[in-house]
């Protein structure tokens, strides 16, 4: 798999994305599903929040099982495993309205998504300028989340959860046609500079990881009560829906910034920037007495997340130039994601107030930075 040159940085780009984008709708579509879950399954909103965690978890513990084999293993092969996986799980959870049939369902679902984004990841990491492609990918990712929440909530309103999965099982049938420009082996080159790394690898990929779990605990400790926070400033369904939507449009401003900008200064400035705005985000978004306020602190603390992403998983392929370090933070980062809300909510037991929670994601953002520093220091910097 070469990547040496813009163009077939472009022709591996456009099919590892798309199966990146695959990897990643199950989440994004997560709280479009919470309530039509409830209703198809008889279950309730406790116990579907439960299951989605579940698929988060099979996510997490494929892509980082998964990730030693990326050096070595077929990209086509690989993603079209992980495809596949998803295209299962979503047609067994539209099989039939049981609680059994949703459960191995999202567990299928979740592990062909872990193996998806994780031989997508690996792959986009291979390129000639990571940082900027998953900066494009990350692109993507927010114009097909606003895509599902302008025009999913409408359509979905009182419809069987089922017609849903069926829809999301088409999204991976359409990448596997996409998946045919993937290469069929690894570059022996990536192979042989990542082996002569080998000595300081374990240490720098193992704080690299803790650091990017912690950089998604920051950005979603105070994600999932948000709308109790909006609803304590006197905002409306209505509102802050649309305080969402502004945000999440906004927040292109943070992959475009990276992909502009690129690693002209380094990734240490950006990295740094990024969670200095991520923690402060995530301050202001828990300390809002305003709309305006609130609306700022989500704003800054998405675009803050999506435009450190990028340098994050680029300094994942320079400390592994094979993708597998990259491939396993998809892991992490999902670990990250699902202990937000439980670390929120231990700390909103133990204080009682919202704002509290902000503290959290000043800390974890704090810790990630710290974590990333170390690593940073003994890595190979890519400044092309």
């Amino acid at each position: 798999m070469t990547s040496g040159n813009g163009s077939t940085g472009i022709a591996i780009l456009w099919p590892a994305g798309m199966v990146f984008l695959c990897a990643e709708a199950g989440g994004y579509l997560m709280p479009l599903l919470l309530g039509p879950v409830a209703a198809t399954y008889g279950i309730g909103e406790a116990a579907a929040g439960l299951v989605m965690a579940m698929q988060l978890g099979a996510f997490a513990i494929a892509a980082i099982s998964f990730s030693p084999w990326l050096a070595t293993l077929s990209p086509r092969r690989g993603a079209g495993l992980g495809l596949a996986g998803i295209v299962v799980g979503d047609l067994l959870s539209a099989m039939q309205p049981a609680v059994w049939s949703l459960v191995v369902g999202r567990l299928f679902a979740g592990l062909g998504e872990g193996i998806a984004a994780a031989v997508a990841t690996a792959v986009i990491a291979r390129t000639a300028d990571p940082d900027r492609a998953f900066a494009r990918v990350f692109i993507a990712v927010v114009l097909m989340s606003l895509a599902f929440f302008l025009l999913l909530p409408g359509v979905m309103t009182g419809q069987d959860a089922r017609l849903l999965f069926l829809g999301m099982a088409a999204l991976p049938l359409l990448a596997l046609l996409a998946i045919a420009s993937l290469a069929d082996n690894v570059e022996d080159a990536r192979s042989e500079l990542s082996s002569a790394r080998g000595g300081s690898l374990s240490l720098r990929a193992a704080s690299l990881c803790a650091a990017i779990a912690l950089f998604s605990v920051s950005a979603n400790s105070y994600w999932v009560y948000l709308e109790r926070i909006a609803t304590n400033i006197g905002m409306t369904p209505a509102a802050y829906g649309r305080a969402f939507a502004i945000a999440s449009i906004c927040a292109l401003t943070g992959p475009l910034a990276a992909e502009r900008l690129g690693t002209r200064a380094g990734r240490l400035p950006p990295l740094a920037l990024a969670c200095v705005l991520l923690a402060g985000g995530g301050w202001i978004a828990t300390h809002a007495a305003t709309h305006l306020a609130l609306v700022f602190g989500i704003t800054i603390s998405s675009a803050a997340l999506l435009f450190g992403m990028p340098y994050l998983l680029g300094l994942a392929a320079e400390v592994d130039p094979t993708g597998r370090v990259a491939g396993a933070s998809r892991g992490f980062n999902n670990i990250g994601s699902a202990l937000a809300p439980a670390l929120a909510g231990v700390v909103l037991g133990l204080t009682g107030a919202y704002t509290s929670i902000g503290w959290s994601a000043v800390v974890a953002a704090t810790a990630s930075l710290a974590l990333i520093l170390g690593c940073a220091r003994t890595a190979q910097r890519n400044t092309g």
